[in-house]
């Protein structure tokens, strides 16, 4: 069994926050149903400070959020040009964080986030999304799209060297293990439970809810 000696591992025994200026630029799209995808984005303020730094103080007065959509059906890797077609999206996105896309159904697509100055063609890209593949909206009996793979992975975890009443941080990997351990006699336990307080998502009758939008929102965000 491998025990770590001479390591500092005070790191384990601090409260993990959250840095303040966490953040990050990403465009990430999910679909929904055959005919609609929902978008999420966001700009840091590092891309916005990369972007006036290098363009100019001015750059955000003079340019505007677009966001370009593009069909990649057989295109292979991705690079920007080799696309079927495009369309682009010019509505306020910079006041917004989420899009929902009408597309057609059965066909890859992947959306690029950008800015483009007034009167021009010009596009400064800062996100670009996953590759995303629309619902095919009509019976398919053939596993076209399936692809099961299996990854085999050495345990990652070692036992620390720790005195008795820290047994905790020991706990998954002797439950790894299977091994028995002896647990003092405590008042409590502490778990972590991921609650889902959507009992029913979906409205037929509004084209777009909140609740359903937070969802997509929820699974794009773990």
């Amino acid at each position: 069994m491998e025990v770590v000696q001479d390591t500092d591992l005070s790191i384990l025994q601090e409260e993990p926050v959250l840095q303040e200026n966490y953040q990050e630029t990403y465009v990430y799209v999910l679909p929904k149903d055959p005919q609609s995808a929902y978008v999420i984005y966001a700009i840091s303020n590092k891309t916005r400070d990369s972007l006036k730094l290098q363009y100019g103080g001015h750059f955000f007065d003079r340019n505007y959020l677009i966001m370009n959509v593009y069909q990649v059906d057989g295109r292979g890797e991705f690079n920007g040009f080799n696309y079927n077609h495009k369309f682009e999206v010019d509505d306020f996105l910079g006041e917004k964080s989420n899009y929902w896309l009408q597309l057609l159904p059965d066909h890859e697509h992947i959306v690029e986030l950008g800015y483009r100055a007034h009167g021009t063609s010009y596009f400064e890209m800062v996100a670009r999304s996953n590759r995303f593949q629309m619902p095919r909206g009509r019976e398919q009996k053939q596993e076209k799209y399936a692809d099961w793979r299996d990854i085999h992975l050495q345990d990652p975890s070692f036992e620390v060297s720790m005195p008795e009443e820290k047994w905790r941080y020991n706990f998954y990997r002797y439950w790894k293990q299977g091994r028995v351990l002896h647990q003092p006699e405590e008042k409590g336990y502490w778990i972590l439970l991921l609650h889902n307080h959507l009992p029913f998502v979906r409205h037929p009758e509004h084209n777009i809810f909140f609740e359903e939008q937070w969802l997509f929102e929820a699974i794009t965000s773990v």
